[in-house]
């Protein structure tokens, strides 16, 4: 009886680790992400008018300063996550400590330097926390055979969206200070509960290698070899993370997925898919129908003597050569637009995702929407990535991006022209849905034009979102202090994004000429 009841205790507990693992890495990313990094657009407000109640109080080019501190630490943090030798839970853990405290320093300092060399820093942390969360997560779920939890994961940053918006709009009347120091005291309780869950993790992997070495000589030479490149797997799993992790703060379960579109390179779970399970390290192993020389139990068939026979010539009849379809080769001008143009979003939405609070509270004063429409933004995030990662794969990336693009200047554009809570909360939405999806589908196109050595390419372009990022508060910000108003930054903004999505169509066409060149049926 209990050995029939053990298998099933078995699956029963594997996927409670399964939900514990994927939850924990939810919550991870809620914090360095919706906490450490996007807490500062909701309070942004409250620090500009803190003078009122007696607290420090800046101005808005002083905050467009802070958001691109921030912007820098991140895009640093996420471009330096492969010279880090650390196991991926002991990064994680000490990136919710960093979190928690750096979000206090906000609340417990007032001098502007400072805050700026806070915000750089958790800049920092946010990226390499992110990149070895997934890394952890992805695999973690790998070896527990979980695959279908990963997207559970990433929808961590739109709750720590969402939820901070909603916590502010709730208890804004406190002020700044008390907004970060409450946000570091929740960082600090919700990194206490899911601290368990990292150590655990890791002592039950090592339990079942030392068991899974006992089992047999075959699987402890798997296992041995396994481990052998398991750090060098750990190196090359948050190179190719990073390469992606720079272009957005989320990162797209769809891009985890082992699917044609997403490189392998930058799947941690299929790049680990042969450490987690040390049968797949040996077709042999994982079918035991296989031909295996050296097996005691394989029968080898009697020789019969063979009877020649003489060789009848035959003819050679000539075979006409079938032409076959060439296949468009990918120009190397496609690779620098690309890159170019997957930096435009990240100036285009960068401008409302950091002031999207003031724009709105400036245009609707005395009303509660202002604080719900970040709330909206982070909501929308979590539904544009599913939705994003069920649409066809065989569509073209570019003209899905240049979509993207266009979604994102109307939702910017609805705010300017239609500024009521109405026009401010289905442009939250446009903006929101695409955000994803837009670093998934450059990835995609990078996989398309460089195959399995895309990796190179991933890294220029969303370096070059990045940049994106860092600039578009610098521009913004003095823009509206100097006509006290948002809109001419914001008109810049979307100007940029449909410019994008007009070159993307632009590129599109000219490399389907490219593919549909004749062939000159010369001879």
């Amino acid at each position: 009886m209990n050995d029939l009841a053990s298998p099933t205790q078995h699956v029963s507990s594997e996927r409670d680790a399964a939900r514990r693992a994927a939850l924990a890495c939810m919550v991870t990313l809620a914090v360095v992400l919706g906490i450490g990094r996007f807490a500062f657009t909701p309070l942004l407000p409250l620090m500009l008018h803190g003078g009122a109640s007696g607290q420090p109080q800046i101005d808005i080019q002083h905050g467009g300063w802070l958001a691109s501190f921030n912007y820098a630490g991140y895009f640093v943090g996420a471009v330096t996550c492969a010279a880090l030798r650390v196991e991926p839970a002991r990064m994680v853990r000490a990136g919710l400590v960093a979190t928690a405290l750096l979000t206090l320093a906000m609340g417990v300092t007032n001098q502007f330097w400072v805050w700026a060399a806070v915000r750089f820093v958790a800049g920092a942390v946010s990226a390499w926390s992110f990149v070895f969360a997934s890394q952890w997560g992805l695999r973690r779920l790998a070896e527990l055979g979980a695959h279908g939890w990963g997207g559970v994961i990433y929808t961590g940053p739109g709750f720590g969206i969402a939820g901070t918006g909603l916590l502010v709009s709730a208890a804004g009347g406190y002020g700044a200070t008390a907004g970060w120091i409450g946000f570091g005291l929740i960082a600090a309780v919700l990194s206490i509960v899911v601290w368990p869950v990292f150590g655990a993790a890791a002592g039950s992997s090592a339990r079942s290698g030392s068991s899974a070495g006992s089992a047999g000589s075959a699987n402890a030479r798997a296992a041995a070899s396994a481990g052998a490149t398991d750090a060098n797997q750990r190196v090359a799993d948050r190179h190719a993370t990073s390469q992606y992790v720079v272009g957005s703060s989320v990162a797209n379960p769809a891009l985890a997925n082992p699917t044609p579109a997403v490189p392998a390179s930058a799947n941690p779970t299929a790049a680990n898919s042969t450490s987690a399970n040390p049968t797949s390290a040996n077709p042999t192993w994982a079918n035991p129908a296989s031909p295996n020389p050296t097996s005691p139990n394989r029968t080898s068939p009697t020789p019969t003597p063979a009877t020649p026979t003489p060789a009848t010539p035959t003819p050679a009849t000539p075979t006409p050569a079938t032409p076959t379809p060439a296949t468009p080769t990918p120009h190397r001008a496609d690779a620098f637009w690309l890159i170019l143009l997957y930096g435009v979003p990240g100036f285009g939405y960068i401008i409302t995702a950091t002031f999207l609070p003031v724009i709105a509270r400036h245009a609707l004063p005395g009303s509660s929407w202002p604080d719900l429409f970040w709330p909206m933004f982070g909501a929308a995030l979590m539904v544009g990535a599913l939705l994003a990662a069920r649409l066809p794969v065989h569509w073209d990336n570019r003209t899905l991006l240049a979509g993207c693009y266009v979604l994102q200047a109307l939702g910017i554009a609805l705010g300017i022209v239609w500024p009521t809570a109405g026009g401010f909360s289905l442009g939250s939405i446009l903006i929101g849905l695409p955000f994803t999806a837009i670093t998934l589908f450059a990835m995609r196109e990078a996989r398309r034009l460089r195959g399995d050595d895309a990796a190179g390419l991933m890294g220029y372009a969303t370096a070059a979102y990045g940049v994106g990022q860092i600039v578009g508060p610098l521009v913004a910000a003095p823009i509206a202090e100097r006509t006290g108003s948002f809109s001419p930054a914001l008109w810049l903004a979307a100007g940029a994004l449909l410019l994008g999505a007009a070159g993307l169509i632009v590129v599109t066409r000219m490399s389907r000429g490219r593919g549909r060149m004749p062939a000159c049926n010369c001879g």
